[in-house]
């Protein structure tokens, strides 16, 4: 449905797997598209499945409600944003979090402006610093992880490419970003 899509995961060291291996603590043997795909199980992390093992994964192995809740209050979630992209048309934000699958926002908290440069586009998100439900907090001086991943040429599911984990800190501090408020 797009030519292209600009997603940005980050989180606040909350998610020890994201922290040593970025996108990747995502991407389970077990999920849809992986060798092991028995469940059509989606993007998770580890911290909301009872049981993980190598080679099956986590599987629909989920923590109660209540603990998938208390996860999310505590902000043991991966956040993303993403910028679904058509040439000549407006950026599609959506908005949402991993963590026993992923989640979309009915109504994306974060904006997206995106213009295309010859055959490149520029893209710029925004987002309330304070959070939300579901959302990081931005604190000046604390380290956040991100990483990014580019799905191009109308390609879909696992077909993307990734970055490797990088990190962020507001208004000074040694992130490989530093942003100013």
């Amino acid at each position: 449905d797009f030519d292209t899509k600009v997603t940005i995961m980050l989180e606040d060291g909350a998610v020890e797997e994201f922290t040593a291996g970025g996108c990747w603590a995502m991407c389970h043997i077990d999920a849809k598209k992986m060798p092991a795909d028995t469940n059509d199980v989606q993007k998770y992390i580890t911290d909301s499945r009872t049981k993980m093992t190598k080679k099956k994964g986590g599987g629909t192995n989920y923590k109660s409600d209540a603990e998938i809740a208390d996860l999310v209050a505590a902000g043991t979630f991966i956040e993303y944003w993403q910028a679904r992209l058509n040439p000549g048309q407006p950026a599609t934000p959506l908005h949402g979090y991993v963590l026993k699958d992923r989640y979309e926002h009915p109504t994306p908290a974060i904006s997206v402006n995106a213009t295309e440069a010859g055959d490149n586009w520029v893209v710029e998100f925004s987002c309330p610093m304070a959070g939300g439900s579901g959302m990081k907090a931005f604190e000046a001086g604390k380290t956040y992880n991100f990483g990014v991943a580019l799905h191009d040429q109308n390609t879909a599911g696992r077909y993307h490419l990734t970055s490797f984990q990088y990190t962020l800190t507001i208004d000074g501090g040694d992130g490989d970003l530093v942003a100013n408020q």
